[in-house]
């Protein structure tokens, strides 16, 4: 079976050329508790540390906000932060997601043929 082969640059999910800083707008991903979340950045701001902190406009995150709801029903003190530090965010190419997932198209239309 071919491998199929995305145009990356080193082990970052952006394609050659293209910046790895979060600014607003930027698409960037969290994993966080075996949770993978996608958005983009809505707001950007430093702290009086010099630590950057995003507001975040969350996309598909219907998982996440069940998660939060059922903590709160038990009893958890957790409270979903209305920002989050950059170093918890990975940008991530549209373009380069885009290429993933067609190779996994193509992976499963080969894993079809295969298996009649």
């Amino acid at each position: 079976m071919p491998v199929l082969r995305v145009e990356k640059k080193g082990n970052t999910m952006r394609l050659k050329g293209e910046s790895y800083g979060i600014n607003v707008g930027t698409f960037v991903m969290n994993f966080h508790h075996k949770l993978l979340r996608f958005g983009i950045v809505r707001e950007k701001r430093f702290d009086e540390h010099g630590w950057a902190h995003c507001k975040i406009d969350w996309l598909e995150d219907d998982i996440h906000i069940a998660k939060v709801a059922w903590d709160k029903k038990m009893r958890s003190s957790y409270e979903d932060p209305e920002e989050i530090r950059v170093d918890w965010l990975t940008p991530v190419s549209p373009r380069w997601l885009e290429n993933v997932m067609t190779a996994y198209g193509e992976y499963q239309d080969e894993r079809r043929t295969e298996n009649g």
